[in-house]
């Protein structure tokens, strides 16, 4: 049996593939092993509100305790291909969550591990109050209702200070700003809590990118009531927010990009005295208005000091007009403040001189005055 034998130039061909290979395999087991290929990883610096989309490759032995070699041995590495990503979502980074004064929630700080979605924290808790000890209902004059999230842009470099192997995003997920139909221009997305939003996806050479975002809370105005010198206990009242659009600005639609409405409640407070007749504004000083009228209120994401929405109890100062009966003769009389308020003075009635139509009145704060009418004749 004749032995076929690679001696030969197809000897040394199949050899010299052999070796490539396994040289090829070796790199491609020690990037793996070490988490990354290529160039130390530039520093992030984040500035005001903006969110910072960032790719890299991180060779920093120090980092989990390996060795601290300086020595310069990214030049071989720097020349092998990078494993492609594809329509990847980010594999580090984080979504911060910050109030209208920019101080960060940090129980709701969200880690970013390759999700695919991610979902959108609570607001409970996040209120401005700028009249503390004013007297009046509640304790906010704004609360928060969701999220303004800081917008990414399509195409854009990951991150474009590395200079090497940058990924370009290919799609803005549940980031993407939004046409709120008002003058065609994009405004930054916003979202409810406990909303799900897809992460963005990027394309590149990059072995992975990553993403710092930041989202700011974004709050209602609350209709708060003054007793103005009556006493009780009242709730303020939140506008109607519920099943809204937070990205619409067509009120009449039940979009709340800017305004919301609110419905002025029944008064609870009294003063004796007086009769309650309705609310008014505050900052804008119009007419009076009354429990069940809609108003409108502010959304916004920085909640300024307004008054606009604080209403003042509006009273009407009752007149004692009280009329008594008269014994013995069956006559009726007078008071003092009666008489004056019926144009006579020091008269009774039935002396038999003139008729009267003789009324008593009782004071009633929340309704017009009750009256019961007698007519008394001419008596001797």
């Amino acid at each position: 049996m004749r032995r076929h034998s690679l001696n030969g130039p197809w000897h040394g061909l199949a050899e010299r593939l052999f070796i490539a290979s396994a040289a090829v395999l070796c790199v491609a087991v020690a990037c793996i092993g070490a988490g990354s290929c290529g160039v130390p990883q530039a520093a992030a610096t984040l500035t005001g509100d903006e969110s910072m989309a960032m790719t890299g490759v991180v060779n920093d032995g120090s980092a989990d305790g390996g060795s601290n070699d300086t020595t310069d041995d990214t030049t071989d590495e720097r020349s092998i291909m990078p494993m492609a990503i594809l329509d990847a979502p980010p594999e580090e980074g984080w979504l911060k969550f910050y109030d209208r004064s920019g101080v960060e929630q940090t129980a709701l700080h969200i880690t970013i591990a390759s999700q695919t979605s991610y979902r959108m924290p609570s607001v409970a808790g996040i209120r401005h109050d700028d009249h503390a000890g004013a007297g009046l209902t509640g304790d906010a004059d704004w609360v928060a209702i969701g999220w303004i999230m800081q917008g990414l842009t399509l195409g854009a470099p990951c991150e474009a200070s590395l200079g090497v192997e940058v990924c370009a995003i290919s799609d803005l997920g549940g980031l993407a700003k939004t046409n709120n139909g008002e003058n065609g221009a994009l405004t930054m997305r916003r979202s409810r809590p406990g909303e799900v939003i897809k992460a963005p996806l990027a394309n590149g050479s990059g072995l992975r990118w990553k993403m710092w975002h930041k989202s700011y809370a974004l709050y209602a105005q609350q209709v708060r009531y003054a007793p103005n010198g009556g006493t009780g206990s009242m709730n303020s009242t939140a506008p109607d927010t519920d099943g809204k659009n937070l990205n619409g600005t067509n009120l009449a639609d039940g979009g709340i990009y800017h305004h919301a409405y609110a419905m002025l409640a029944q008064n609870r407070y009294t003063r004796p005295g007086y009769r309650f007749v309705g609310w008014k504004a505050r900052q804008s000083g119009s007419g009076t208005r009354q429990p069940g009228d809609r108003v409108i209120v502010t959304i916004s994401r920085e909640a300024p000091g307004l008054e606009s929405a604080i209403y003042d109890a509006q009273w009407e100062r009752l007149v004692d007009r009280t009329v008594t009966t008269m014994p013995a003769t069956g006559g009726v009389g007078l008071t003092g403040a009666g008489a004056a308020g019926l144009g006579f003075a020091g008269v009774a009635c039935g002396s038999g001189v003139m008729l009267l139509h003789c009324c008593t009145r009782r004071r009633d704060e929340e309704h017009d005055d009750v009256c019961s009418t007698t007519d008394d004749g001419l008596r001797g």
